[in-house]
């Protein structure tokens, strides 16, 4: 437990309130109702760590996938996956773990519904923007000047444009991979702000009758410049795609994972974009 002595004094607050008759059971009612959700985001939560984990630890399952990268990934052509037992996937999954806390090495979710929306227009790619609230890395979509959330959310959310803001300011994930980056590469500033899903992964999700898109965090590990910039993305923030159900069971992964490292921004030249 963080902070114990702050836990006493909010447990004392509501014992003393209720023996001094200043909460009434709908009162009370409004307090557990409140504490519920929060226990079940948590009980979420743990689920998604277990699931990165998995996927990491099971070494065994993680050989009987296929590994694609988003550039090559030519869905409903056929596509040349990774060579079978390349270490790279393991070591882009790897890096994160090692770096930075575990608080991040969490599954984001992206159901159908809400991919049939972001590519409702034959979008071939769509942008995805990073932001924090708390611990948790929001992935969300920029419509005017508004943001709204996309991943584990029923239906696009509207967030607050500051956790934009909180990703990269310190302590957020941003700031500690920037200083990542930066210390591993003195002419690189900014590490990932936002990154690219194609249309063929969605694709590929809907003709499979998949119920969501499911993202583990990780580092580019490889110094390939396969991309139209001609760029190496080594040690960028990135995230590994795989396939599976929208809630009923986070070990079940689908035989496919699609990584990109070609589709992510800041750009070479560290602009913002």
């Amino acid at each position: 437990m963080k902070n114990p002595e702050k836990l006493n004094l909010i447990l004392e607050l509501i014992q003393s309130e209720y023996e001094n008759e200043k909460l009434d059971l709908e009162q009370l009612k409004v307090i557990i109702e409140l504490c519920k959700t929060f226990q079940a985001k948590e009980e979420v939560n743990v689920r998604r760590y277990d699931q990165y984990q998995g996927l990491y630890n099971n070494t065994k399952n993680i050989r009987n996938f296929q590994f694609y990268d988003m550039v090559d990934f030519k869905y409903p052509k056929v596509s040349e996956p990774f060579p079978e037992n390349s270490p790279l996937p393991k070591e882009f999954m790897g890096e994160f773990k090692e770096e930075f806390p575990d608080s991040y090495e969490k599954t984001s979710r992206i159901f159908l519904n809400i991919a049939e929306k972001l590519f409702e227009n034959n979008n071939d790619k769509i942008s995805v923007y990073l932001a924090q609230t708390r611990s948790e890395i929001i992935l969300c979509i920029k419509v005017k000047d508004e943001y709204y959330q996309i991943n584990d959310v029923p239906e696009l959310t509207k967030i607050d444009s500051n956790w934009i803001n909180n990703f990269a300011a310190s302590p957020g994930l941003g700031a500690s991979l920037d200083e990542y980056l930066h210390n591993r590469r003195k002419d690189k500033l900014k590490n990932t702000r936002k990154f690219e899903i194609t249309r063929n992964v969605f694709e590929y999700l809907k003709d499979k009758n998949y119920e969501a898109m499911i993202l583990f965090p990780a580092i580019c590990m490889d110094n390939d410049t396969n991309n139209p910039s001609k760029e190496s993305y080594k040690y960028r923030y990135t995230y590994m795609i795989s396939f599976g159900d929208e809630t009923s069971d986070f070990n079940d992964l689908r035989e496919a994972v699609i990584f990109d490292r070609n589709g992510l921004c800041p750009p070479p030249d560290d602009s913002n974009c």
